[in-house]
């Protein structure tokens, strides 16, 4: 069960059909299961999200404010994901583990911060990066951060590969980080 976890940008300006070339050689039609997508997310990004995969699934951005901040997915083999908006995330790991449980989930998705992956009181937090490279943070600043996505293999017996794909120059290769955990019923 593989399992994309991404996040967009689109309020920003741009859309995922503007994907560096190196994702868009990895990212394949017919392999991805669910899709996992976070902030900003436009229709033609949703559009180009759903020829990966049937199943995709969003939280709203910082603009969205009618939406709800969190959005709860249970995947083909019985894992249960939250997507969190960035702004909506919890500081606490009492607090992670508490909306991990509302939720039924043991996986939080998250835009909040730099693309990372952890166990947090026994809940695996993604924090995803942005497949259009995270825009600078403060006025009059050029520096843009690295282009990311996360790839989840999730099997049956409640073992979760995460792969966190980088691309800091659009010139360069594609660094591939891999990190292994085993999933908690929560």
């Amino acid at each position: 069960m593989l399992v994309l976890c991404v996040g967009a940008g689109d309020g920003f300006g741009g859309s995922l059909r503007d994907l560096p070339s190196q994702f868009r050689e990895l990212l394949v039609a017919g392999r991805i299961d669910t899709v996992c997508c976070t902030d900003h997310v436009g229709e033609d990004s949703l559009d180009y999200l759903s020829t990966l995969s049937p199943n995709v699934h969003s939280t709203p951005g910082r603009g969205d404010i009618e939406a709800a901040d969190t959005s709860a997915v249970r995947t083909g083999n019985g894992v249960g994901i939250v997507m969190v908006a960035g702004r909506a995330i919890p500081p606490s790991t009492r607090s992670l583990r508490s909306l991990a449980m509302r939720h039924g989930a043991s996986i939080i998705v998250s835009s909040s911060g730099a693309p990372d992956v952890c166990d947090v009181g026994g809940v695996l937090v993604v924090r995803v990066g942005s497949l259009l490279g995270n825009k600078p943070s403060s006025p009059g600043s050029s520096s843009q951060g690295p282009y990311s996505f996360q790839l989840l293999d999730i099997g049956q017996e409640g073992r979760c590969v995460c792969y966190t794909y980088r691309l800091t120059d659009l010139s360069g290769q594609v660094d591939i980080a891999k990190k292994v955990f085993s999933l908690q019923q929560v």
